[in-house]
């Protein structure tokens, strides 16, 4: 009692002007409040509920999706299209791969477990031809199978490779990896 006191309109402590938060004596798992003012703020995840923020208001490289956008051109030699870390239990794991490909080509898609080969599927793409113009369309990929990884942390990734066909533009594009552990 009468440690801290109230005077004026400013809070107190032992007669001086209290102009700032000691965080290390916040000891609550959130704050709330109408309003949230800061230079910056670092934080392992965010939710935004019921809010639009537009682009035009997110500087360059502030947000980044590891989803987004995606197209490379597959060579004769394997290359990481997708990794994900996961934490096993040591249970059965589905594994689902999904991309677009494109170009005319064959493509074989190696699935791995800590840079341990799994599965390689065999996928491509074709076109159609009037007998002077080509059309290349899309096929969309879908890849899965389940392994079961031992206890710990481990990387799931998936690589590819050119396997043959037309060297016309081929691409892999926006490419999705999902794991999902099955527990009992």
């Amino acid at each position: 009692s009468g440690i801290v006191t109230f005077d004026n309109g400013d809070f107190a402590l032992d007669g001086n002007t209290v102009t700032g938060i000691d965080g290390s004596n916040l000891s609550d798992t959130s704050i709330t409040g109408g309003k949230l003012a800061s230079t910056n703020v670092i934080t392992a995840s965010a939710q935004i509920s019921n809010l639009v923020v537009g682009t035009a208001q997110i500087a360059n490289n502030a947000v980044s999706n590891k989803f987004a956008a995606f197209s490379i051109t597959p060579t004769s030699t394997y290359q990481l299209i997708e990794d994900v870390s996961i934490t096993s239990n040591g249970n059965l794991t589905s594994i689902m791969f999904n991309c677009g490909l494109n170009g005319s080509n064959s493509v074989q898609f190696d699935i791995r477990l800590d840079t341990v080969s799994q599965r390689v599927f065999n996928a491509s793409s074709g076109f159609y031809t009037d007998g002077t113009t080509h059309t290349y369309h899309e096929q969309m990929v879908t890849l899965a199978m389940t392994l079961t990884p031992t206890a710990g942390t481990r990387v799931v990734s998936v690589y590819a490779r050119l396997n043959g066909g037309s060297p016309s533009s081929p691409t892999i594009q926006n490419r999705y990896l999902e794991t999902t552990e099955l527990k009992k």
